[in-house]
């Protein structure tokens, strides 16, 4: 709240006011004599005086001027509002309430909240003394701030003491926090140094040094190597990565400060180039009674193959690399080839241990990327032929045969159904037979592994005629069929019509049943099986009475169909049930029950 003065303001009112008025007309060209304040926050004070009754005042707070116009509150610092005369004196005058607001000279004012409620807040920027502390002050940090200082509650003030030289910073907006005391640049060092109440003198890092760091950091960063792992199962961290000085070895350590050594890029083999390489080099040591080769070598006049052994003295001549069939067998009972050789004709011959003679089939191909065979048997476990090649890689043959190739097998399953569930487009067309003067079309069976029960259908008819018939043949092997009359009657497989509605689009279904009831009630409550969608077409029911005597003919079944009437005008047919009068139909003996069926047709 800010009040606003000008010097000498003084007018007359234009015309008369009453104590309940808040708008004040002064005579032309005198408002201008007057401060104008800015809504909301300026003010000034404006005194009333009778020009008759120099004792009758009131004091009033301008809050807008426009022109010769004010708009007040009435009745301001304990005055009341009165009525006041065309010609009457408003004067811009200091009050006391006014100079409440204003410190003495040389004395600057206690934080008062009477003061600070009656202003509207103090303003950005205000300094007021601390009510209880000597040399601590408090400056506004917004403007209407009503708010107590130093009440830890987040008031809106910065305290500072002309004692002890405190820096305020924001001390009171969070509790604990601690008043600073000291701020300076070190002169030796440059250095800025902080005081507060707790922890004494301590560095604060400028702006500059730490942009200076972060760039450091980030250099350095872009050149180490990140030794942290992808969170998998047994990953550890690298920790450190170096170049040893003596071996030049490259080192790790890991979290658990284990030392590793690295091995450089180079000419190196991986172990399964070792094992691949070892897999064809004869090894030189023996084993329990074997020899020992001592040298290996080839004969440059013969070509063969040799191995020396010191310990017997023996030269031993190997087989050449080639394309041969092992001579021993796989299992107890297999026959070892003891000899082999070339025969005249060019054919491979080879001695059994047995003392027999046997052709050998060659195992080598022709050329280009033809792999060589290394063994030809056929297996005891189911007798297919079976190969190895030179890459250890067995191969089941076929034997020769009246098979299918898989083109002819596509070509022939075409447009065919699959037992497991494919869809079908298009018509199934199955030929079928004629015996008898009948025609059976091919049986559709449908099986499940394990199951004792199947299903199957069949297309029926006679020869010469329109009519066709659909069988289906149970789990019993019982077979039911359905034939088809030339008037599109079905009869079923008892030898009945089926039944057929019509003159109804609505669907309809059809619930024969039957019951035993006691004799105990004239009417009987039946409940269908299942509930029709609503009231059913008709109701037919039948009973058969036991006869009272051998000779009164009473045995005889009788049958009803009900009404939705009965004879006392109640409705006798529901969607769920119907309502059976006994004594209509029922001359069986009184204390026995008898046996009722009942035949519904109604919609679904």
């Amino acid at each position: 709240m800010t009040y606003r003065y000008t010097n000498r303001a003084k007018a007359q009112l234009a015309r008369s006011i009453t104590s309940y008025d808040t708008t004040l007309t002064l005579t032309a060209g005198s408002g201008s004599l007057f401060p104008l304040p800015q809504p909301p926050s300026d003010f000034f004070a404006l005194t009333l005086a009778s020009v008759e009754n120099p004792d009758q005042f009131e004091i009033c707070t301008v809050l807008s001027r426009n022109g010769d116009t004010l708009t007040v509150q009435r009745g301001q610092e304990d005055t009341t509002p009165q009525s006041f005369s065309s010609g009457d004196v408003a004067s811009l005058n200091m009050t006391a309430g006014v100079f409440d607001l204003f410190p003495q000279a040389g004395y600057m004012g206690v934080y008062d909240q009477t003061i600070a409620n009656r202003i509207g807040g103090y303003r950005k920027n205000a300094i007021v003394c601390d009510p209880n502390i000597t040399g601590l002050f408090w400056i506004s940090t917004q403007d209407e701030n009503a708010t107590t200082p130093g009440n830890g509650l987040g008031g809106a003030w910065i305290s500072f003491n002309a004692n002890d030289s405190y820096v305020s910073g924001t001390l009171g907006e969070v509790s604990g926090d601690l008043q600073g005391k000291g701020l300076h640049t070190e002169g030796s060092t440059n250095r800025v140094l902080y005081n507060d109440q707790r922890n004494g003198w301590r560095s604060l890092a400028l702006t500059s040094d730490l942009n200076a760091e972060i760039q450091r950091a980030e250099n350095a960063e872009s050149q180490l190597v990140c030794g942290q792992g992808y969170g998998f199962p047994g990953d550890l961290n690298i920790i450190r990565l170096w170049f040893g000085g003596s071996e030049g070895q490259v080192l790790v350590r890991d979290q658990n400060n284990k030392i590793y050594s690295l091995q450089q890029t180079g000419d190196f083999a991986t172990h399964s180039d070792l094992n691949a390489a070892l897999s064809d080099i004869v090894k030189s040591h023996s084993y329990d009674t074997d020899y020992q080769l001592n040298e290996i070598g080839i004969n440059k006049t013969t070509g063969r193959i040799w191995a020396h052994n010191d310990s017997s003295g023996k030269f031993f001549y190997l087989q050449p690399e080639g394309s041969y069939i092992t001579s021993h067998g796989y299992s107890d009972g297999d026959l070892t080839l003891t000899n082999i050789w070339k025969g005249t004709n060019g054919n491979l011959l080879a001695n059994i241990s047995d003392g027999s003679a046997m052709r050998i089939v060659r195992g080598d191909g022709y050329g280009g990327n033809d792999v060589n065979i290394t063994r030809l048997w056929r297996s005891s476990n189911n007798g297919i032929p079976c190969v190895v090649d030179e890459n250890n890689q067995l191969t089941y043959l076929q034997e020769a045969g009246d098979f299918a190739t898989h083109s002819d097998l596509n070509a022939a399953t075409q447009n065919k159904v699959n037992r497991s569930g494919d869809t079908m487009t298009g018509d199934l067309l199955l030929s079928g037979n004629i015996w008898n003067g009948n025609y059976y079309g091919r049986t559709l069976r449908s099986t499940v592994d394990g199951a004792s029960t199947q299903a199957s259908l069949q297309l029926l008819g006679r020869t010469g005629h329109a009519a066709a018939a659909l069988s289906v043949r149970d789990e019993n092997n019982t077979e039911h069929s359905w034939f088809f009359n030339a008037d599109n009657s079905i009869i079923t497989p008892t030898g009945n019509s089926l039944l057929e509605i019509s003159g109804n689009s609505s669907t309809a279904k059809v619930q024969a049943f039957s019951l035993t009831f006691p004799r105990l009630t004239e009417t009987l409550w039946v409940s269908f099986p299942q509930s029709f969608s609503a009231t059913p077409y008709s109701v037919h029911v039948q009973v058969n009475n036991e006869p009272l005597s051998e000779d009164d003919g009473s045995r005889y079944p009788r049958m009803a169909s009900i009404t939705n009437k009965d004879r006392y005008n109640t409705p006798n047919i529901a969607p769920n049930g119907v309502s059976v009068d006994l004594d209509s139909i029922y001359s069986g003996p009184t204390d026995q029950s008898g046996t009722l069926w009942v035949t519904a047709i109604g919609p679904a």
